[in-house]
């Protein structure tokens, strides 16, 4: 078995060194420092380049926004690396402005895409040009204490609604609920949202849609949260829920390794569940949340030769293969962090490190994940969101007036922003 292995990749490297590729060398910058980059790089020089003769430089970098400015500022400087990680929000700003290449390019790019949910693949899209590939992806799920809930007779709230019978009991005790904001109202608000089928933006991409009927009732859902049922705006700590102080909370999926590496002496007495709910026009309930990714890129560069193109791609279908990205979720939950990541792939939910009881659930809640609409100057939505949010929270404005405020300021944002786009869009 092991000969025949040998001689498979003596074959690959036969083909990629007749192809000119194994004789290129690429430079990648990843978010992955420590002992999560040793994972990274010694897979890369263990498995990629002896199967495909292709030599890389691995360069960990840190995720803040100063990565975009270096990257633009290697762009402009004629020397980027050949593959970057990139914060999703960001990709379509640069793919727009025609600084990264279109994935779709590449023949077998969807057999490639393919291998994704397509919760997190879809945020790289726009006007049909694709560009990036999903990294390790993001979402929000609820988590309960079942020793609690069961101590005191509490059901899982299926419905926001539900949370009106469950936070006064909770209060009562002393207990609270929390609703993470990490990741910013806006995109917290967007639960909500998704839930009754609509977006932040019009179909066409053009306007807000935050004056409509549905984002209006979703927003007015969302801050009853803060105003209605008082719910803490920050939480004080993650051990609160450990110690029972927050038996129920919706948070970001990072948490479920945090809890479980770190809260020896409460395993088995805490689950994932699905987000509360909202019942649609056809009586059915969704928990749909929004999905996200980091993202790989290839920034674009007029001295790359096709080969060091190709090259590149290769590294990317490389990554994401079930067999790289089982080792990598491995060996991230071997390192001394144990991490619980997960990188958007079908096969990689069949290697990540979820408890066999909690697998069914959180496999449903991909596929009820609603990818994260990206658009041209998108971003600055957010940023009335937001607005709104700390208006009616904060200063007691009136949630539909502070929403159509913000709808109507968004709608002016983004004119703006096309014709300052105009010159890029008009060549997409």
């Amino acid at each position: 078995m092991k000969f025949r292995t040998f001689l498979m990749s003596l074959l690959l490297v036969f083909v990629f060194v007749n192809s000119g590729i194994a004789q290129e060398k690429i430079t990648v910058w990843m978010t992955y420092g420590g002992t999560m980059g040793d994972v990274v790089s010694n897979l890369i020089k263990n498995d990629f380049t002896p199967k495909t003769g292709i030599e890389v430089e691995y360069v960990p970098m840190m995720a803040t926004p100063d990565l975009m400015t270096k990257l633009i500022l290697e762009i402009v400087g004629g020397n980027p690396p050949d593959i970057c990680s990139l914060e999703g929000y960001q990709v379509i700003e640069l793919g727009m402005r025609g600084a990264l290449e279109k994935i779709n390019q590449f023949n077998d790019y969807q057999d490639i895409i393919d291998r994704f949910y397509p919760g997190f693949s879809g945020q790289f899209i726009y006007n049909d040009n694709v560009y990036a590939i999903p990294g390790e992806s993001s979402w929000t799920q609820s988590y309960y204490r079942t020793d609690i809930f069961q101590e005191l007779g509490l059901d899982i709230p299926v419905l926001w609604t539900d949370l009106d019978t469950l936070v006064p009991k909770l209060k009562a005790r002393g207990m609270e609920f929390y609703h993470e904001n990490g990741a910013g109202y806006p995109r917290c608000y967007m639960t909500f949202l998704y839930q009754r089928g609509e977006d932040i933006f019009t179909p066409d991409g053009l306007s807000s849609n935050l004056d409509s009927p549905e984002a209006i009732e979703a927003f007015k859902t969302y801050t009853s949260l803060y105003t209605k049922h008082k719910i803490p705006l920050s939480m004080p700590d993650y051990q609160t829920f450990v110690s029972g102080e927050v038996p129920f909370m919706v948070h970001l999926h990072y948490i479920y390794g945090l809890i479980d590496r770190t809260a020896p002496q409460i395993r088995g007495k805490w689950a994932p569940a699905h987000t509360p709910g909202t019942i649609r026009d056809d009586g059915k309930i969704s928990h749909a949340v929004p999905t996200s990714s980091f993202a790989y890129v290839i920034p674009k560069n007029t001295k790359r030769s096709l080969e060091k193109k190709e090259a590149a791609w290769e590294f990317l279908k490389w990554y994401t293969s079930p067999e790289v990205l089982a080792q990598i979720q491995e060996g991230f939950f071997e390192a001394p962090d144990k991490w619980v990541l997960f990188f958007g792939t079908k096969a990689g939910f069949e290697s990540a490190k979820y408890y066999p009881e909690h697998r069914a659930l959180i496999g449903e809640i991909f596929e009820q994940g609603v990818k994260m609409t990206s658009i041209p100057g998108g971003y600055s939505t957010y940023r009335y969101i937001d607005f709104a949010f700390n208006q009616v929270v904060l200063q007691q404005h009136d949630p539909e007036v502070a929403l159509k405020k913000a709808a109507s300021d968004s709608t002016a944002e983004l004119e703006r922003k096309r014709k300052e786009f105009a010159r890029f869009l008009k060549d997409l």
